[in-house]
């Protein structure tokens, strides 16, 4: 289902958690504050590592293509709390003048 940005906010503030499934240096140049990066071939191996059966889940990409297949295997892993995506993906985000939060990337 598909979110709109005051919704996403919303839901963060309502203890949701966020998925960004960008890559990571994608999610390092910018990204929802308290959003979890867990790029889209990452989710099998690493979703359990970090998020909980009982919250709701958001999913921000880019242009939200494939999400089917995330949605599949965080299912598959029992998560099925998926409240939707954000509309318009990260893009849309930032072009609403919302908060961004940044970190720093190094090569190996």
């Amino acid at each position: 289902m598909p979110l709109g940005i005051a919704q996403v906010r919303d839901l963060i503030n309502t203890s949701a958690q966020v998925i960004d499934i960008r890559s990571p240096t994608a999610f390092a140049a910018g990204h929802i504050p308290q959003s979890l990066s867990i790029w889209r071939d990452g989710i099998p191996t690493f979703a359990g590592w970090f998020l909980t059966y009982d919250q709701p889940i958001i999913l921000v990409d880019d242009f939200n293509l494939g999400l089917e297949t995330v949605v599949r295997s965080l299912v598959r892993l029992g998560y099925d709390n998926i409240i939707g995506y954000l509309a318009g993906g990260f893009p849309i985000w930032s072009r609403g003048a919302q908060e961004i939060g940044m970190i720093g990337a190094c090569s190996v």
